[in-house]
């Protein structure tokens, strides 16, 4: 299991985008996403100024010991979504 460090990431380029920017540079490939992307296997990533969609297929190592999807998990969606699209709003710098 690998990912990119979100410190590989050109801190100059970083700096010189907006969030919406950012967001888009992440989801074309451009820019390292997350670890926790990867981690949990989100499939879809598409950020828009203040909405952001992201998905993930349910699978078996996402459940709690009775069967469902942990908390933790959907916890982690709700603040994916939320933080970028809060992100998706900042200006430059």
């Amino acid at each position: 299991f690998t990912w990119a460090s979100p410190g590989q990431a050109d801190p100059r380029r970083l700096k010189a985008l907006d969030g919406i920017g950012q967001l888009r540079a992440m989801a074309a490939g451009e820019l390292p996403p997350p670890p926790i992307m990867a981690t949990l296997g989100f499939t879809d990533f598409r950020p828009e100024p203040g909405r952001v969609v992201v998905a993930m297929p349910v699978a078996e190592f996402h459940y709690n010991p009775l069967g469902g999807v942990h908390g933790g998990v959907i916890s982690t969606l709700l603040d994916t979504a939320a933080g970028c699209a809060v992100h998706s709003t900042l200006a430059v710098g």
